[in-house]
């Protein structure tokens, strides 16, 4: 996989991580508002706008350097995005997303400008809609954009410079090149917020702490916002507008904040006390520090690929198996292969199964079918110098093994496929059991975990309210929606899903209470659910949401118009299942 390729899944699932069990989006809500920066040292002005709903930071600072506008074709080229293919702009379906896009973005630029006196440099945001039925989906994506930044030696006009907090890597990249201002005003910019590689003005990166590629350096490169939001077919094929409408909000979230750029305010991704009455942004709990350390090492390691389907190796494990294992096994063609059952079981399932997050898929069956088929013959597979027929190369198992993610494995002197894997597999258990202690401590002392996702999901809720849907009518539209998600499932896996939303929707009739042995009505709380996904819960969701709701005041525009959205569905409808004829 290019690193276009890559970039396009990185940065859509990192966004979003939508498909089926984690939803279009996140109404989580946790009461909180996000605190201003100072002063904007791009010369914007103050750097986040407050909005009289509930004082929500809409920008991060009114820099262009966080988004980055081009022409379509050439952002597809960024991003590695050049198999798909979005219907026209002037369709009927495109027009009336874009409809409310542009009635959103009157309502932040107005609001900016009255509440901070900043006259927003974010290009427009621009609605495009991709056939498919089977994705489900909806994202901003990040894209990367050149700088006209030269680093000292660069000679190759086809290398670029990918430029990350900690991070910089040199290698043959497609970038969108925005107009924006001088090399003063970008060092400015990156380096305000101290990363660990730090610019300078003749395109010098260095810091302590920043790893360098150690191939040959090119022109300087950054992720920035591209205006571009997607929406799938299938996704509007299934949603009522209203619905639609705070997806498209919550998307306008994450663009306004850029929140796929490395030089974004440092302000995520801490644990805070999760009180009922608290009013204001959360701020770390005491021993934030310590989750912190427990959490990273949890999701820094691999994730769990569809975790509730049991199996011979632990869930954790099997990013590793279907990457790294199979793609040595599939180069084994010699004849009487000792794992030839193992290889002939693979297929289209593999690339499905590791972009999957988690999704319910019934293609885990074949991913099933191949690990016992592995387990046979794994004790046969002996890692030795040379592969072969019976053998595997020691240096490329070590090398996957340190990829991985999953810690030390100690080894025989002779050692085989089986004895890696089960090495790892006792990582992995180990693994899974600290992040059950760890979410065990967080349901008990009632802790949050504060995200992109939460902010962008506060502020889909103010965006909503400005244009006329109440927070009432955004639970309602986010509980059919947990719905249509039981009914989009594989079969086998609606029954769970159907349990855990009547479960929710008990507890959301009454207003989130539980009552106890003596009949008395306590608050219930819950809990974040996967720590790996940054929308956490699908209840946990609404929850936050609900709670937002108590704490915070709320003006409401007149309420909003729909009608007419049944031919732009069943339009919908139509691309959708032309879509899944084609594959897609």
């Amino acid at each position: 996989m290019g690193r276009g390729t890559a970039l396009a899944l990185i940065l859509v699932m990192r966004n979003l991580r939508l498909l089926f069990a984690t939803a279009a989006f996140a109404l989580l809500a946790t009461a909180c508002a996000t605190d201003g920066d100072d002063a904007d040292a791009d010369g914007g002005g103050k750097s986040d706008g407050a909005g009289t709903n509930g004082s929500i930071g809409y920008i991060q600072s009114n820099s262009p350097f966080y988004w980055a506008d081009s022409d379509y074709a050439t952002f597809q080229s960024s991003v590695g995005l050049t198999d798909r293919t979005p219907i026209a702009d002037t369709e009927a379906l495109t027009q009336r997303l874009q409809s409310w896009v542009d009635k959103l973005d009157t309502m932040v630029r107005s609001e900016m400008k009255r509440t901070a006196g900043i006259t927003l440099v974010t290009p427009k945001p621009v609605v495009k809609v991709l056939p498919s039925g089977s994705t489900f989906n909806a994202w901003v994506s990040g894209t990367y954009a050149c700088t006209g930044l030269q680093r000292p030696g660069a000679t190759d006009p086809t290398t670029v410079s990918l430029l990350r907090a900690n991070q910089v890597y040199s290698e043959q990249l497609t970038c969108v090149r925005p107009t924006w201002p001088g090399v003063t005003e970008l060092l400015t910019f990156w380096n305000r917020n101290k990363p660990a590689c730090k610019l300078s003005t003749d395109g010098t990166i260095a810091g302590t702490g920043c790893e360098i590629s150690p191939n040959p350096p090119g022109e300087v490169a950054i992720i920035s916002t591209s205006p571009y939001i997607h929406v799938t077919s299938d996704l509007l094929a299934t949603a009522d507008e209203a619905t639609i409408v705070v997806v498209l909000a919550h998307e306008l979230g994450h663009y306004y904040r850029s929140h796929v750029s490395d030089a974004r305010v440092a302000k995520y991704d801490f644990w805070f006390d999760s009180e009922i009455d608290r009013k204001k942004r959360p701020v770390p709990a005491a021993n934030a520090a310590d989750l912190a350390k427990q959490y990273d090492a949890i999701v820094n390691g691999p994730g769990s690929i569809q975790a509730h389907v049991g199996g011979r190796y632990s869930p954790r494990l099997r990013s590793f198996i279907i990457g790294a294992v199979s793609d040595l096994l599939a180069e084994r063609t010699e004849a009487g292969f000792v794992c030839a059952g193992a290889r002939d079981a693979l297929g289209p399932w593999r690339d499905s199964l590791r972009n999957s997050f988690g999704t319910p898929s019934d293609q885990i069956q074949d991913y099933l079918a191949f690990e016992v088929a592995l387990a046979a013959c794994a004790p046969r597979l002996d890692l030795t110098g040379t592969p072969g027929a019976s053998s595997l190369s020691y240096g490329q198992v070590l090398m996957a093994v340190m990829e991985g993610k999953l810690g030390k494995v100690t080894l025989p002197f002779r050692a085989t496929l089986a004895d890696v894997l089960n090495a790892l597999n006792t990582n992995a258990t180990k693994l899974d059991a600290k992040e059950a202690s760890l979410l065990a401590h967080v349901k008990q002392n009632r802790i949050g975990l504060y995200t992109t996702e939460e902010e962008a999901d506060d502020l889909a809720m103010e965006f909503a309210a400005r244009i006329g849907i109440s927070p009432d009518q955004v639970m309602q539209a986010w509980l059919r929606f947990m719905q249509q998600i039981v009914g989009a499932v594989p079969p086998e896996y609606r029954a769970q899903y159907q349990a855990e939303y009547d479960s929710c929707k008990v507890l959301f009739d009454n207003g989130f209470t539980t009552t106890d042995a003596a009949g008395k009505k306590i608050a219930a709380f819950v809990p974040i659910g996967n720590l790996s996904e940054p929308h956490h819960s699908d209840c946990y969701r609404l929850f936050n949401f609900w709670r937002n709701k108590k704490l915070r005041k709320y003006t409401v525009a007149p309420a909003a118009s729909f009608g007419g959205w049944e031919p732009l569905q069943a339009e919908a409808q139509r691309l959708s299942a032309e879509a899944a004829s084609n594959g897609l």
